[in-house]
């Protein structure tokens, strides 16, 4: 049977310019809180469309200790858009569908419009017209492409023998305390001789160089150690303070609630 939730009316941010950041990572009730903001009208969906997870599970246990997960519903926006993506290609497909938005240009912005996506996956054509957006997701009001401007192999290198954590912390904590960074959170920045002495810890731990590769994830490898700083000194919340000066997400959904 169908079961419909309203909300209270009793919010604690009633009024007041709302922007929610979404992408492909976005999945389950963060859908079902952005594609009730997006129907009624409350704020704008920045980014790149979700997941697309609309499903309800319950677990039914058995004798001998095992269970069972049962699907037993699907969850809509408001306007009755279902947020599960399509399951018709099989599963296979549905395993890779985050990969086919990659390779077919969705999340780039290569491709003409989410549109595209939706009638390639659910093999059907939507019509320009007055109807609700299409299902299987959320499509965000301002789209924001993926970056993958110095995300190369090198740099991904990096990041799993854990090359960048560790500078942080046997290099640059020696450099910048803790009362430096809570100060110029939001002025200072890692510069070219912090690059330079990143290199030469990176040649001390025996990792073999691809110059072009470095060189192209410079701008991303500095952001990242400004980012990891602020995180062992103030944690999660320096992190974020930190990182979202250069999240093109953030900055558009700044620029969309001036």
């Amino acid at each position: 049977p169908r079961t419909d939730y309203f909300s209270t009316g009793s919010g604690a941010f009633q009024n007041g310019k709302l922007a929610v950041l979404i992408n492909e990572n976005t999945a389950s009730a963060s859908e079902i809180v952005a594609g009730a903001i997006q129907d009624l009208g409350r704020g704008i969906i920045v980014g790149r469309r979700s997941f697309g997870k609309g499903l309800v599970q319950e677990q039914f246990s058995f004798g001998d200790g095992s269970a069972l997960n049962l699907t037993i519903a699907r969850y809509y926006t408001p306007s009755g858009r279902s947020i599960q993506k399509s399951y018709k290609k099989g599963y296979d497909a549905y395993k890779h569908e985050l990969d086919e938005r990659m390779m077919d240009g969705e999340l780039t912005g290569d491709r003409t419009s989410f549109q595209d996506s939706i009638e390639k996956a659910e093999g059907v054509t939507i019509q320009n017209s007055k109807k609700p957006k299409p299902s299987g997701g959320i499509q965000p009001d301002v789209f924001v492409k993926l970056d993958t401007a110095g995300y190369n192999k090198f740099y991904a290198t990096l990041v799993s023998k854990k090359i960048l954590s560790d500078y942080v912390f046997n290099v640059l904590t020696n450099k910048y305390n803790a009362g430096f960074i809570e100060q110029n959170i939001n002025s200072f920045t890692l510069g070219d001789n912090d690059f330079k002495d990143f290199i030469g810890y990176i040649q001390r731990k025996n990792v073999q160089i691809d110059r072009f590769q470095l060189y192209n994830s410079k701008s991303v490898i500095l952001s990242d150690l400004k980012a990891l700083l602020c995180r062992y000194y103030l944690g999660d919340v320096g992190y974020y303070r930190s990182a979202n000066q250069t999240d093109n997400a953030v900055k558009q959904a700044l620029i969309n609630l001036q």
